[in-house]
């Protein structure tokens, strides 16, 4: 199984060899009712929360629920939330967590309720493992470190923020820890830290600390966070560079998890786990292709085929463009998984 090129929502793709006796794939028959899904996202204020409703906004054909996690009153809103998708018919609930970290405090708080209330009788309710354990968060640190010139010399602060205790500032840590050591840089810098913001601490302590890092000879902040963001200028970043490091010589790059990532993660997400009609699986004919003639050839053979499936071409070499069309097109017609089957 491999994942899917970034730029489209397929939930996942199955690579069949060609060869004789390969597997026969059947897409699994949709079931009754869907499960439901709850996106559970922490409070970024304004603009951060539009965000988080853009990408849900894809989830149109989903029985789902977003609720933002603030303090006990969120707890009303999980309630209302699981009402609505059990009146849409749901015995299940898949729970989405839109956290960097399974440690932020907010989403422990949610779980625990879910937990404790909400899943505790018929409904099943299955977690599902946060955003920042995904390989788009992965790819999207990964992408914010690589433009960095000297990594060997530079020593690297990863920027974090949620934390309501010291406790919890180092186990939150540990999973950006974690994304780190995922992107495969680890031995690249000089050194490796980890800061994680709390929003609720107002002492001067914290900031007179990540202003000491930042100013260090020869070290990088890498923001990369789902902190508070009210509107352009009211975002954690923009804090830090007006408030924490104003007059300061530092060097800040800001990892971007926007609307696009976040929906591309939830669409995944939700496509693993909806039933699947027939019709909603395509299949991508994967050879290596020649001339008009050759490549014909291999359409006229498995024109047949087209009435039961729904197929798409990608003469390449496994070249990443042509790959990524074919997928493009199946999505456009409606299919939420693909098959990959290779001529060679």
């Amino acid at each position: 199984m491999i994942n899917r090129i970034p730029g489209a929502g397929l939930a996942a793709l199955v690579l069949i060899s060609g060869c004789a006796g390969a597997p026969q794939v059947s897409a699994p028959q949709a079931a009754e009712t869907q499960p439901g899904v709850l996106i559970v996202a922490p409070d970024r204020g304004f603009m951060g929360n539009e965000e988080a409703r853009a990408a849900v906004s894809g989830l149109d054909r989903a029985n789902r629920e977003l609720v933002f996690i603030t303090d006990d009153r969120s707890r009303a809103y999980l309630d209302a939330a699981v009402a609505a998708i059990v009146g849409k018919g749901a015995t299940e609930v898949t729970v989405l967590p839109l956290f960097v970290s399974e440690h932020h405090p907010g989403w422990q708080r949610a779980r625990d309720w879910l937990t404790s209330a909400a899943c505790d009788g018929e409904l099943q309710c299955r977690f599902a493992r946060p955003f920042g354990m995904s390989y788009l968060a992965v790819d999207v640190l990964d992408q914010t470190l690589a433009p960095i010139a000297d990594p060997a010399n530079t020593d690297l602060v990863l920027l974090g923020y949620g934390a309501d205790s010291r406790e919890s500032a180092e186990n939150m840590a540990s999973d950006w820890e974690r994304v780190f050591a995922w992107t495969g840089r680890t031995r690249e810098f000089r050194s490796v830290e980890v800061f994680i913001w709390d929003p609720d601490d107002d002492g001067d302590a914290q900031r007179d600390r990540l202003r000491e890092l930042a100013t260090r000879d020869g070290t990088v902040l890498v923001s990369f966070q789902l902190g508070h963001k009210l509107d352009s200028m009211m975002s954690f970043d923009a804090m830090l560079r007006r408030w924490v490091l104003r007059g300061a010589d530092y060097e800040l790059y800001s990892a971007d998890i926007d609307s696009d990532v976040a929906g591309m993660w939830l669409q995944r997400e939700v496509n693993r786990r909806l039933a699947r009609s027939e019709r909603d699986v395509g299949v991508v004919v994967l050879a290596h292709g020649s001339d008009f003639h050759w490549n014909q050839a291999m359409r006229d053979a498995l024109q047949p085929l087209h009435a039961d499936y729904v197929v798409e071409y990608a003469f390449s070499m496994a070249d990443r463009p042509s790959v990524e069309a074919a997928l493009s097109r199946l999505e456009a017609r409606g299919v939420r998984s693909a098959v990959i089957v290779r001529v060679f």
